[in-house]
């Protein structure tokens, strides 16, 4: 280090005596200091009970004009406890570095240690002045300083065993608040998931409404990944949970259901997204209530850089996993909606082109609902390919609908009858969209002339 400061202590280890300050008070705690895994080279714990506070700056000296170096800044909220009680601003030679940065939400609690590492410029005093001033609450405070010369690469993003312990890369719970724990020792399955977490990780979970905020030196507006792990390990059938995950307050999955995506109970599925650290260097992934009993979450994984985007899904409406078409997912009920479906004999007119399996045409989503398909590019064209038979009437005129794309209407006063020739027809309409910008497309099926919405199968291409 060039300098390593315990702000508002005495010296310890490598870290010097709080020294080269302008203004603000000090505070000390005895509390134990919680060190995640996640937090590389922490200071040692007695740097993170004691801490200057108030408005003041640090002026470190004797550096090279013009070099680069890093400042690595040492926190834990030893006074408070709860989020939004202390929000400060930071600045580095006169560039703001932390805005409204709240140490509780970006540690996952009290008495917990966090580091923000930023790379600077000396100015041309061989400087590094390093300025804490007011935010949306209370006064600033910062535990320790290091100044190291060079750019440090950032550590890692964490991996969090949702519910359990350490396992292999993935640290132990951390970084969440409210939701309960649940864990089995059924066996299970990761046949074909990609870069699958160890089977331990999904044995447990954390469920519940709860939020998890993935700190540790994330680079504020930069692009990470997010690798959400599930297995259901407590019910046993399709449609007995189904909730919702948003990140960084875009809402990513909609009445998730684990077993329909994964095939069946006690297999493993890993959803993933393109997200930014928001200006606090962090990750917010929320889990709330969707149709049916209690979000969960097996494990978390936050890579750097950008993934390469997901095959946009294919869905069956209102029935299981059928060739590529996934189980029923990404729905929203408006009003009232369903599952049907029949074992009549499908026809497929030679004119349908790249039909659906049979078993799509078989089963249906009805009454007035809206499909949100996420995880595409914003701003990206996409083909739309929805899929209908009729299974239920059986003249023209006894089912007319509506449907609309992103708010546009597609189709006015559909009859499936009509446009298929026939009932347990196949017929598939196509559409041009282009991804919104949370990287959706909007499906919305509502009342026309005649009884209620419906549809066999989407396809986003």
């Amino acid at each position: 280090d060039v300098a390593a400061i315990n702000a508002g202590g005495a010296a310890t280890g490598s870290f010097a005596a709080d020294e080269d300050f302008s203004g603000g008070g000090t505070y000390s705690t005895t509390n134990t200091i919680t060190i995640p895994a996640g937090v590389a080279n922490p200071a040692p714990e007695a740097v993170y009970q004691t801490e200057r506070y108030g408005i003041f700056n640090y002026t470190i000296p004797g550096l090279t004009a013009g070099s680069t170096y890093t400042v690595r800044l040492h926190f834990a909220e030893i006074y408070w406890g709860a989020v939004g009680q202390r929000e400060f601003n930071v600045s580095i030679n006169g560039t703001q570095v932390l805005t409204n940065f709240d140490i509780i939400a970006a540690a996952g609690g009290r008495d917990t240690a966090v580091t923000e590492l930023f790379t600077t410029t000396a100015n041309a005093s061989g400087q590094i002045v390093i300025s804490f001033t007011k935010g949306a609450a209370d006064q600033p405070k910062v535990s320790g300083i290091e100044v190291l010369a060079g750019t440090v690469a950032p550590p890692p993003p964490p991996s969090i065993n949702a519910g359990g312990a350490a396992v292999g890369s993935f640290a132990a719970d951390e970084d969440f608040s409210g939701g309960l724990t649940y864990s089995t020792t059924d066996t299970i399955d990761t046949t074909g998931v990609p870069n699958a977490a160890p089977a331990a990780v999904y044995q447990t979970e954390r469920y519940g409404v709860f939020t998890y905020t993935v700190p540790g030196g994330l680079t504020p507006g930069a692009s990470y990944t997010v690798r959400l792990h599930f297995a259901e390990i407590y019910w046993g059938a399709v449609g007995q949970r189904e909730f919702n995950v948003s990140i960084n307050g875009t809402q990513v999955l909609t009445n998730f259901d684990i077993i329909a995506a994964a095939g069946s109970r006690d297999r493993a599925v890993v959803e993933t997204f393109s997200t930014k650290a928001n200006a606090n260097g962090q990750i917010v992934i929320s889990f709330t209530k969707g149709a049916a009993d209690q979000p969960k979450v097996s494990g978390i994984e936050v890579i750097a850089g950008t993934a390469t985007p997901a095959t946009p899904p294919s869905i069956n409406a209102g029935g299981p996993v059928a060739g590529s078409f996934a189980a029923d997912e990404d729905f929203i009920c408006i009003g009232g909606c369903g599952a049907y479906a029949t074992t009549n004999a499908i026809t497929i007119p030679s004119g349908v082109a790249n039909p659906a399996p049979t078993a799509v045409y078989q089963s249906e989503r009805y009454g007035f609902f809206t499909y949100l398909i996420p995880g595409l590019t914003p701003g990206a064209s996409y083909t739309v390919r929805l899929h209908f038979a009729e299974i239920y009437w059986t003249q023209v005129g006894q089912r007319e609908f509506n449907v609309s794309i992103n708010g546009t209407q597609v189709l006015t006063n559909f009859d499936i009858i009509a446009t298929a020739g026939a009932p347990n027809t196949a017929v598939v309409e196509s559409f041009t969209a282009t991804a919104n910008s949370s990287g959706g497309i909007v499906i919305n099926f509502t009342k026309g002339a005649a009884d209620q919405p419906k549809v066999s199968g989407i396809e986003v291409q």
